[in-house]
């Protein structure tokens, strides 16, 4: 018959911490994995963002390019630098 360690209640503790510590590189795999989803759903947005703006300024180029020669005017309006957030614009 096996003896039984003389202090269980250590062990035992300590078999808790191992459990938690293992639980927490888990949750860690985890979040990063999903971070690493997030990034990669903004690249696959970024890009359809860019593809869009082509085909927009392209529509506008054919259907009213005298538009575009206008100081101010292009295919799509951009913030102008008053309108940024400080947080966007470095301030």
């Amino acid at each position: 018959m096996l003896a039984r360690p003389r202090n269980c209640k250590a062990l035992n503790s300590i078999r808790a911490h191992a459990s938690r510590v293992a639980s927490h590189g888990d949750e860690q795999t985890m979040r990063a994995g999903d971070a690493r989803d997030e990034l990669r759903r903004i690249r696959e947005l970024s890009q359809a963002i860019k593809a869009l703006e082509a085909e927009i300024a392209q529509l506008v180029a054919e259907s009213a390019p005298q538009s575009l020669s206008e100081p101010g005017f292009g295919p799509l309006p951009r913030p102008s630098s008053s309108a940024r957030s400080p947080a966007r614009s470095g301030s």
